[in-house]
């Protein structure tokens, strides 16, 4: 039988930038866990660390955090790691016992990560059978349930969460929302953090490029060798201001010292420039709240449809064979949000920032930049002015409108670029996961006045019947009724395909991640009708759990630029400024009906 500490291993997470760290964090590692029972990997780019204790795990030239990490965990074996970084300095003995026992608990319970450095902790207490450890839970919502201090990690879970492109940082903060799609529990060590981490290390060796003084002070009193020749030692000043409390002004120092005290000094007076600007747009963004578009019903009516929201969303939980295991919990999560939280700021709960709503992302800058460039932007400019209800974040780079609605306007304007017509010649919309309905409500903005389907699981469809009420595009009853039909039935949504196709109407497909991150099953029925549509917008990630998506749609193109009675035009691109990873799409309009 395998024993349990032969199914985890010790990642270190580096990069060959910081291999004059791998020495001293070596040293002490050994020095203070001498018979660490774990295998231990160390990520490289190209070099290596010549030590027969340690494995050295080569991911190539460095592109970013998380694409070298994910190249990292994907070469270990193991289903478990205790995950650290390469300036975590140990500080004293191990206690690898607990370490054990804390390992053992985390496989035999599939947990889908333990910290062990309490920081932050977690807010709520639970029992265990482990008698001699504080364990509590990191709920969803707490900040940084997701974080790079030390801890035990299901190394599937982990690889889950990182997505490409970002960096340490940032993967902190997104993943931590993310992680509410995940059916694993989030645990960590309850209590003050330097007193109850079984793995004691020094937080943080290296600040900005340089050593902390405090820890090479640390490392000499244990005769740790660390070679300042290669990695210079932070100033006095800047060791003086963190000791008193001052980090804040740290940036500051490092400013003057590598320019200078003049440019320096400029270098200071632009970054208050750039606050008093960042206040400004805040300003701006809280004015702009008072313009949104105020909701067409009363409170009265409104109120009414958010019981009945909350009774569909509680009787629609995602069973097991409707969707894959992160949707399922998505629908609990939308139904607890629901049960505890104000319905009207439903775009504030964190289970619908983290699949459906963007605020400020990476990207939005430059799709507005294009949107404003556009002929078509006075078109575009009513039609991306925020609603008030649901509570949208506005963007900064427009803050009469939402990342999440100027995300949407972009797939609408590439889509008109590249088939050369506007989304009102289409007769009729099918949109395969709607969100919470807001494609639907832009199209309507934009002058399509056809019917619209949304199909969607159950949750999400009671979502998209309420928002769209509030907004004045009140969803139908029947599939024979003109108007938006919001259904979570297979069955009803075919029939109501089938009756616009025999009306002869051209229906545009339209599917923005959601259908690629669908399993297969679910798909088919919706792939199979694709040619009898008269336009496809889609946009979709490059792989799914096991499903090769980039080849996968690659072959719809392929089928559909084949089916010469329909004689399609299709073009699969990019979407600009995101990461390849997540961000392709494949356009589609059959050019016989548009003659």
């Amino acid at each position: 039988m395998v024993g349990k500490q032969q199914k985890c291993a010790i990642a270190i997470f580096s990069f060959d930038g910081y291999a004059d760290l791998w020495e001293p964090f070596f040293d002490a590692w050994f020095r203070f866990w001498p018979d660490c029972p774990y295998p231990i990997y160390l990520q490289t780019n190209n070099l290596t660390y010549d030590n027969p204790r340690i494995q050295c795990i080569s991911v190539g030239d460095d592109r970013d955090w998380s694409t070298s990490a994910r190249a990292f965990l994907n070469q270990i074996p193991e289903n478990y790691v205790i995950a650290v970084m390469e300036d975590y300095l140990l500080l004293r003995p191990v206690d690898g016992s607990r370490i054990k026992d804390l390992v053992n608990y985390s496989i035999d319970n599939d947990i889908g990560c333990l910290r062990l450095y309490a920081s932050p902790g977690p807010n709520v207490e639970i029992n265990t059978d482990l008698i001699s450890e504080r364990i509590g839970v990191l709920q969803e919502g707490d900040e940084y349930r997701l974080s790079l201090q030390a801890g035990i990690w299901n190394k599937n879970t982990l690889y889950d969460l990182i997505v490409p492109g970002e960096s340490a940082w940032s993967l902190e903060i997104e993943g931590s929302k993310r992680s509410i799609l995940l059916s694993e529990r989030f645990l960590s060590l309850f209590g003050p953090a330097d007193e109850t981490c079984p793995l004691p290390y020094f937080c943080t060796a290296v600040e900005k490029g340089e050593w902390i003084r405090e820890a090479v002070k640390v490392c000499l009193t244990h005769g740790v060798k660390v070679d300042l020749s290669k990695r210079r030692l932070e100033p006095a000043i800047q060791g003086w201001l963190r000791n008193a409390g001052l980090s804040r002004y740290i940036p500051y120092i490092r400013n003057i010292r590598s320019v200078g005290w003049r440019e320096g000094l400029q270098l200071i007076i632009n970054s208050a420039v750039r606050k008093v600007k960042s206040k400004l747009i805040y300003v701006i963004q809280i004015l702009c709240l008072k313009l949104q578009r105020r909701p067409t019903i009363s409170k009265r009516e409104r109120e009414k449809l958010e019981i009945g929201f909350v009774s569909e969303v509680k009787n629609g939980i995602v069973s097991d064979n409707e969707a894959n295991l992160a949707w399922r919990n998505f629908s609990k999560s939308l139904y607890a949000d629901s049960k505890r939280r104000n319905v009207e700021e439903f775009l504030d709960w964190d289970v619908v920032r983290a699949t459906m709503f963007f605020s400020n992302a990476a990207y939005t800058k430059e799709q507005m930049k294009t949107l404003r460039s556009s002929k078509k932007w006075y078109r575009f400019l009513g039609a991306i002015r925020e609603d008030s209800y649901g509570c949208p974040h506005p963007t900064k780079y427009w803050p009469l409108s939402s990342g999440n609605l100027v995300h949407h306007a972009s797939h609408v304007h590439c889509y008109e670029e590249m088939a050369g017509i506007e989304i009102d010649q289409f007769d009729a919309v099918v949109e395969f996961g709607g969100g919470y309905g807001s494609m639907c409500r832009l199209f309507h903005r934009l002058g399509f006045s056809g019917d619209y389907l949304i199909f969607d699981l159950p949750p999400f469809s009671a979502l998209q019947k309420l928002f769209l009420s509030v907004c004045g595009n009140k969803p139908q009853e029947s599939v024979e009724e003109n108007g938006v039909f919001c259904s979570s039935e297979i069955g009803s949504a075919e029939r109501w395909i089938d009756i616009r196709l025999s009306e002869k109407k051209k229906i545009l497909f339209v599917a923005t991640w959601s259908l690629s991150e669908a399993p297969i099953i679910i798909r088919e029925p919706f792939i199979e009708r694709i040619s009898q549509f008269s336009g496809v917008l889609l946009a979709y990630q490059d792989s799914f759990q096991s499903v090769d998506n980039v080849e996968y749609f690659d072959k719809v193109s392929r089928n559909l630029g084949n089916d010469n009675g329909g004689n399609w035009r299709c073009a699969e691109q990019l979407i600009p400024k995101m990461p390849v990873e997540i961000g392709r799409y494949l356009f589609a309009v059959k050019d016989s009906v548009f003659r």
